[in-house]
């Protein structure tokens, strides 16, 4: 193959932040390129500097609205738009599932986060990429599923296809799969970086750092050897994986 028809894909070096440290929910993650962080003192937008793609900010809960734009407060005092972060927040009230210790995924579609859960403590917070079509039905459009479902098997790497007319495609070795509904997954993506915008058939994105540290975290474990793993009596029920607007 001539070296002038390709290119190296080097992989997203892009990984969410540690939420049993010092960062804590909201926790936003910068989505488009042109971001800035903004001085609102008098009122009026008044551009601070630029925020780097994928940079993690971490935000105090607070916003304001300036005209049309609505933005939030990151800790350093300054001011982004929210349109520009993928937002984290712990919401009000909790889902029943959190009133146990037990570990559990919390996507959003319409934020396109993901939160990593241990009981009612959030441990891990990452940018996603959900179905390109958002909030629309998944039977009909490349819309991710709602509802609240379990790992069903995970695989280190498998190959994942589409039959759908006028979509065919095969992926081979897609790596950290972990299928939690019919053809639906949580995976990494290393054929792109845009992490924070819907962008998949349905499925859940992840940056390959994010996909493997979450793979490693949830149930069932997969032995020692082994390259892949179902939920069963023997080796253990899914992880909970709760996916809403």
């Amino acid at each position: 193959i001539p070296t002038s028809k390709i290119k190296p894909a080097m992989g997203s070096t892009f990984h969410g932040v540690d939420l049993t440290k010092e960062w804590h929910l909201p926790v936003g993650f910068v989505r488009k390129p042109e971001a800035s962080r903004y001085d609102t003192s008098e009122r009026s937008l008044k551009r601070k500097g630029p925020l780097e793609f994928h940079t993690a900010v971490q935000l105090t809960g607070k916003s304001t609205k300036i005209g049309s734009n609505r933005l939030v407060e990151a800790q350093d005092g300054s001011w982004i738009k929210d349109e520009d972060l993928a937002i984290a927040v712990k919401p009000s009230d909790l889902p029943a599932i959190a009133n146990k210790a037990q570990k559990w995924i919390d996507i959003s579609i319409i934020s396109q986060t993901l939160v990593l859960y241990e009981g009612q403590k959030p441990v891990y917070v990452t940018a996603v990429s959900t179905g390109r079509d958002g909030m629309g039905d998944p039977k009909t459009t490349h819309s991710t599923i709602r509802g609240t479902f379990r790992i069903r098997e995970k695989h280190v790497t498998t190959t994942m296809d589409a039959h759908e007319v006028d979509n065919k495609f095969e992926l081979r070795d897609v790596p950290w799969v972990e299928y939690f509904e019919a053809g639906y997954a949580i995976h990494a993506a290393p054929w792109h970086d845009e992490y924070g915008k819907p962008r998949s058939h349905g499925c859940i994105n992840l940056s390959p750092i994010d996909a493997r540290r979450l793979f490693m975290w949830t149930d069932p474990p997969l032995p020692a050897d082994w390259h892949g793993v179902y939920s069963a009596e023997p080796t253990g029920e899914g992880t909970i994986v709760n996916i809403h607007p």
